[in-house]
């Protein structure tokens, strides 16, 4: 018989009926992860398909289409945070399986504190932190001289995560009279700061690639070469040149690397960054075509595919209390990443408080599967805060990141739209990213947001992408544009909520690994097969975030989530301080009263002025950097058409297209692939188009 049914029972760890929630049957014993069960004659239903509610008495009942299935049972929140699962049962063949137990959510879980509030109630920070003091670093040339310049202030020690530095070829600070074949070099920096005996100790994300036949025979499991990573690279020049400094390389699939990027210095300052350090991803607030110090093209794999466009990320400068979990965090980390016999991190002091201007908590993303003794099953806080600020708005969502894969995210916008009639969600992202794989993933989950969302709600949600439109270069030539890259990962919720770090919206840095569940399908066994780490659904990334509050769930006020929201939209919407400086102005009129439909009008009538320049007879150069990323309102909507719909939206990821969907004759403008090349060798331009 085949098995087509489940059916249970949720309550509470006191025994009181759990209605309302959200839950899902899985099968756990496919090839490439858990697979959620729903009946595949069904409708989509939005915004969980395949999920029911629970009822009054906290019964269910979930329907699927027959089959043999490992099969469990998980209880979400109203934002799709697991609550709790019911034991697997193995080879479930019955028609409908009725659980023996009802499932239990732990009794925190479901207060309306835990289980509603802002405020992350679980993992190893789960303690709003006060006495720290935050500031943001946007675009990364502000960024990398600030930090540079505190190594070189060091006195005492430096504890730097390191996810990628291109020895030799990233400069941090420029020469301001010399044409940038010179500068301030990280190693070099590093490299006088153990000369002053400030110790120095660096965790390099080491990837590797684990074939199963290999080390069943014993053989050594080798690390994947550059540029893939530069661990290797790293390790190797400062054992020639510093050999004082101390490097130690986690070693970790590469498709689960150690991808966050912060350092403490004296446990007393720290950076957390968006970058890693590779020449293409300087850039400043003007993200120029013409700017020399981006250098020539690095040696970074699949940059073709997404990088050497002008480039916006964002920063964190930090001192104070929330200097302890990012040293808890480093220890973890150097701890796991050390060699028999060597030792673990001597205890670090509690760093001292500083004058505070908002309460913040530090949340991460780690690996389960027993990578972390003292995590065995890893930690997702990061998803977590960010599915409670989802389900907290009720004005704006404002997203800014490279990836947008991630189904939980999506699932949490989608309920939010629907259930907020006044919501409005502003996503800035890229129309193409620098990973191959995700070439239909990033489209199909911008098409399932707007395939699952009515019209008018919809209508309440713009994605918007980045671009620079210049002068030409010669007199008479055509106005010349390039698509930029947005890397930063950040999130602003209604002014209340903030966060920014490491972690992209994708699985691999929030819920589980959606690379390792392909490489999985193409990479299984063999000489060349790629070494699971145990359950598919605990491979994770290394990320680490902040996020700060502003007055909500009990905590003082904080104007920095406002004052995040104005820088940003006065750089991405061209709000100058005036008409000849073009210095981006957080003050700007357009950015102190919001629209009467809410902060996406702005957007729009912002993004459209750019469509019309574009569109003119002869293009005209704007300011405003954004444009809208283009729907197709005139296709159908049912899912069956989804596939046809994809195909075009992948098409969007060339710029010709995506420019040509809003009807510009690009015959009329030099459109770019990347910015213009600096060769620091000769000190001239490389024109290559």
């Amino acid at each position: 018989m085949a098995n087509s049914g489940v059916a249970g029972i949720i309550t509470d760890d006191a025994g009181a009926p759990l209605s309302g929630a959200f839950v899902g049957a899985f099968d756990t014993d496919g090839l490439f992860g858990d697979r959620l069960l729903r009946d595949s004659g069904a409708p989509l239903a939005a915004p969980f398909a395949g999920f029911v509610r629970s009822a009054a008495d906290g019964s269910f009942v979930i329907s699927y289409t027959a089959g043999k299935y490992t099969l469990q049972v998980r209880v979400f929140s109203h934002n799709k945070r697991l609550l709790g699962s019911a034991p697997v049962v193995p080879g479930a063949t019955s028609p409908l399986v009725t659980l023996a137990a009802p499932i239990r959510v732990n009794a925190a879980a479901v207060t309306a504190a835990a289980a509603t509030g802002w405020l992350v109630a679980d993992g190893a920070f789960p303690t709003a932190i006060t006495g720290s003091n935050v500031d943001f670093r946007i675009d990364n040339q502000e960024c990398w001289d600030e930090v540079i310049t505190a190594v070189d202030a060091a006195a005492t020690s430096i504890h730097w995560m390191l996810f990628y530095l291109d020895i030799g070829k990233c400069v941090f600070r420029f020469d301001a009279t010399n044409v940038p074949a010179t500068g301030g070099r990280l190693e070099e920096a590093l490299k006088a700061a153990a000369q002053r005996n400030v110790v120095v100790r660096l965790v390099c994300n080491d990837l590797i690639y684990s074939r199963p036949k290999v080390e069943a025979e014993g053989r050594i499991v080798r690390s994947l070469p550059y540029p893939v990573h530069t661990a290797k690279q790293v390790e190797a020049w400062f054992a020639q040149n510093a050999p004082a400094v101390q490097v130690r390389r986690l070693k970790t699939p590469a498709y689960i690397p150690i991808h966050t990027k912060f350092v403490v210095i004296d446990n007393s300052k720290a950076f957390i960054f968006g970058s890693p350090f590779v020449q293409d991803y300087y850039d400043d607030s003007r993200h120029a075509i013409d700017n020399p110090r981006h250098g020539d093209f690095c040696n970074v794999p699949c940059q073709s595919h997404g990088i050497k466009q002008p480039t916006h990320d964002v920063s964190l400068f930090v001192t104070g209390a929330v200097l302890g979990p990012l040293n808890e965090t480093f220890a973890l980390h150097w701890n796991a990443a050390k060699a028999s016999g060597e030792p673990d991190l001597p205890p670090i002091a509690p760093p001292s408080p500083v004058a505070s201007n908002g309460t913040v908590q530090i949340t991460r993303t780690l690996a389960g599967n027993g990578r972390f003794p003292a995590f065995p099953r890893g930690e997702t806080t990061i998803l977590d805060s960010y599915l409670r600020a989802i389900g907290k708005a009720s004005d704006f969502i404002y997203l800014e990141n490279q990836y947008f894969t991630c189904e939980e995210i999506a699932d949490a916008l989608i309920l939010a739209v629907k259930t907020k009639p006044d919501l409005n969600v502003i996503f800035l992202t890229n129309n193409a990213v620098d990973i191959p794989g995700y070439k239909k993933w990033q489209p199909a989950t911008i098409l399932r947001v707007r395939s699952e969302l009515t019209e008018e709600e919809f209508g309440r949600v713009g994605f918007f992408t980045l671009w620079s439109h210049e002068p030409p270069l010669t007199t008479g030539g055509k106005t010349r544009i390039c698509r930029n890259y947005v890397h930063s990962k950040v999130a602003i919720v209604d002014d209340l909520w903030a966060t920014v770090g490491s972690a992209n919206l994708d699985g691999d840095s929030l819920a589980f690994s959606q690379n390792s569940v392909r490489d999985s399908y193409w990479f299984v066994g063999g000489e060349f097969g790629l070494r699971q780490e145990g359950t598919l659904t605990e491979n994770r990334e290394s990320e680490t975030n902040l996020v700060v509050y502003n007055g909500v769930d009990g905590q003082p006020s904080s104007t920095l989530p406002a004052e995040l929201r104005r820088r940003l939209w006065a750089e991405h919407l061209g709000l100058a301080t005036s008409a000849t400086d073009a210095t981006p102005n957080p003050q700007h009129p357009l950015l102190a009263t919001k629209p009467d439909t809410g902060w996406l009008k702005l957007w729009r009538i912002r993004a459209t002025e750019k469509v019309n320049k574009l569109k003119a007879a002869v293009p005209t150069v704007g300011v405003t950097r954004v444009l809208p990323y283009p729907t197709r309102l005139d296709m159908d909507t049912d899912w069956p058409a989804f596939e046809a719909r994809l195909d075009w939206h992948v098409e969007l990821q060339d710029p010709q297209s995506y420019l040509e969907a809003f009807s510009i004759d690009v015959s009329k403008l030099a459109l770019l692939k990347h910015y213009r090349r600096f060769s620091w060798d000769t000190k001239t331009w490389v024109d290559d188009e």
